[in-house]
């Protein structure tokens, strides 16, 4: 009987200690975070990501975030190219796109209203506000994709806005011809950096 009660107890201190040592290994993880503030939206560039470097270069820099493969013509380039989205827990960041097989950035996709332009403009900012930044700013009517862009040529950005036909931000009265702001209050869904 004796002997019983030294195994159970010799049993139970394994079992007790085994617990202890899952629980603090656990405990000693630390979480990863992104950093936005040290990925500012630039031409060429978000941060230290740059077009022309690759996709496994860019990882490097884009540590703390989730990464998935998609497709680009999500973001209106066909060809076959993947998009590889990057999320913070479950908000979409940025996405990077490759030149056709290949794994050499060509495009960036910025998202996340958390990331800033050098001249304080976000993903997610209004017409509004984009034409106080760009004086005399006109929008173009996208004819593949059906969606409407704002191009700053000097940085090389393009803010899009996914509209429909009966929402327009411009009035086009021929199909080549761009508008001005008819509407300031339209949010941009995403800036593609080029």
């Amino acid at each position: 009987m004796k002997l019983k009660g030294i195994y159970f107890l010799t049993f139970w201190m394994l079992l007790s200690f085994s617990q202890v040592q899952e629980k603090e290994e656990i405990s000693s993880v630390t979480e990863v975070t992104f950093d936005y503030d040290h990925f500012i939206i630039q031409k060429g560039a978000i941060g230290p990501v740059k077009i022309g470097m690759t996709i496994k270069e860019a990882d490097e820099h884009l540590k703390g975030l989730k990464k998935i493969t998609s497709e680009a013509e999500h973001f209106g380039f066909g060809g076959g190219s993947p998009a590889y989205l990057y999320y913070d827990k479950n908000e979409f960041v940025l996405s990077l796109i490759p030149a056709l097989n290949s794994d050499t950035l060509l495009f960036i996709i910025a998202g996340s209203p958390k990331l800033t332009t050098t001249n304080n403009l976000n993903p997610k900012c209004t017409t509004g506000k984009i034409a106080q930044s760009y004086p005399n700013t006109i929008i173009q009517l996208d004819l593949m994709n059906n969606w409407e862009s704002i191009s700053d040529t000097t940085n090389n950005w393009e803010f899009i806005f996914m509209t429909e036909d009966d929402k327009r931000i411009g009035k086009y009265h021929t199909i080549y011809t761009p508008s001005t702001i008819k509407d300031s209050t339209v949010n941009s869904n995403w800036i593609t950096i080029k």
